[in-house]
C-alpha cells in the first residue's frame, strides 16, 4: 500500500528558514516541499480552474512518485452544484490530465448545503467521471451527511475519529 502525506499547499512564506532554506526563492518552494512530502492538495484548481501550463510547470519541479491532488473547480461544485457541468468538467479533467503519473486523487468539495436530497446528483456526477480518475469528496461543515452518504453503493469514505 502506498501512503501519501502532504499539506494543503507549499507556498507558506513562514516556512522559509525552517522547512525551506532562508534564502530560498518562492519559485523554489515546491522543489523543497517535494523533498519532504510526497503529495499536496491543489486548492488553486478550486479557485482558478486547472491551467495546464501551470500544472505542467509544477509537475517538472517534483520528484518521481509525487502526487498532486487537485480540487474540482468551484464553478462545478458550488456555483453549478454538479448540474449542467459537462463542458466545465471536460476542461477540468483535460487540465489535470497533464499531470500524468503525478496526478493523485481529485477532491470534490461539496457545498455546505449539500444534503440527503442531493445524493442522486452526486451519484450522477461520479458516474460520468472516467475510470482513470480517482475522486473523493468532502463536506467539512457537517458530519451528519457523511453517515448517510457512506451507504451509497460504490462510494467509500473514511470518517474522522473525533
Amino acid at each position: 500500500m502506498d501512503l501519501y502525506f502532504g499539506c494543503s499547499q507549499w507556498g507558506y512564506e513562514s516556512w522559509r528558514g525552517s522547512l525551506y532554506p532562508a534564502n530560498a526563492g518562492s519559485s523554489d518552494f515546491l522543489r523543497y516541499y517535494s523533498r519532504m512530502f510526497n503529495s499536496v492538495e491543489l486548492n488553486s484548481t478550486y479557485h482558478n480552474g486547472a491551467d495546464p501550463s501551470a500544472l505542467f510547470r509544477w509537475k517538472n519541479k517534483v520528484k518521481p512518485g509525487f502526487r498532486f491532488c487537485p480540487k474540482v473547480t468551484k464553478t462545478i461544485s458550488h456555483e453549478k452544484k454538479l448540474k449542467s457541468i459537462d463542458e466545465d468538467l471536460r476542461s477540468f479533467l483535460y487540465g489535470v490530465n497533464v499531470l500524468g503519473e503525478n496526478l493523485g486523487v481529485i477532491f470534490l468539495q461539496l457545498n455546505n448545503y449539500f444534503g440527503e436530497t442531493d445524493i442522486d446528483r452526486l451519484k450522477t456526477f461520479l458516474g460520468i467521471i472516467p475510470d482513470e480518475f480517482m475522486i473523493c469528496f468532502e463536506r467539512a461543515q457537517s458530519r451528519s451527511c457523511y453517515y448517510r452518504l457512506h451507504r451509497i453503493e460504490g462510494i467509500h469514505q473514511q470518517y474522522p475519529s473525533h
